[in-house]
């Protein structure tokens, strides 16, 4: 609830400060306005990510790294969405860009840690029938699928233990 009303004030804010006047200025008045505009989406984008409105968020986001390359808040706030969506090489690309512009940052140094977390979870989500098959291939089908039981079996007991 309060994550959009505090949208729906920053769409308000950002109505204001739309495309059509920004064009309008002179390159100085431009910077200027710049400097309320762009914390304006990037507060934008992160309460749309927290109403799950990724798509919107990202927009906001990328449009700010459009117009000011050198944001590490614009970058990170990219790879978080891109992580939210589960798109983790696009979220590992961002994350980078933002890191190379604010090195000692903590902030980006978990979300790269969660990105890089998710990119392992997503890597071993495959079927274990696809695994297998992948890294057996001398062997005959029985034997694959006999792998995949006892695969499957450790598997379950493992997940007893957590």
């Amino acid at each position: 609830e309060r994550y959009w009303q505090a949208w729906v004030y920053f769409n308000m804010g950002l109505s204001y400060l739309d495309d059509e006047f920004m064009f309008q200025l002179e390159e100085k008045e431009r910077k200027q306005a710049n400097k309320i505009r762009h914390p304006m989406l990037l507060y934008g984008s992160s309460c749309l990510s927290r109403l799950k409105v990724h798509n919107r968020a990202l927009k906001l986001a990328k449009q700010v790294t459009f117009e000011d390359p050198d944001n590490g808040k614009a970058w990170y706030r990219l790879a978080k969405g891109y992580r939210l969506k589960g798109e983790t090489d696009l979220a590992l690309k961002a994350i980078e860009k933002a890191m190379r512009r604010e090195p000692n940052s903590q902030a980006l140094k978990d979300e790269l840690a969660k990105i890089k977390d998710l990119k392992a979870k997503n890597l071993f989500a495959g079927t274990p029938a696809r695994l297998f098959t992948r890294n057996t291939p001398h062997l005959s089908l029985p034997s694959q699928i006999l792998c995949e039981r006892s695969f499957l079996s450790k598997s379950s007991s493992r997940e007893g233990v957590k």
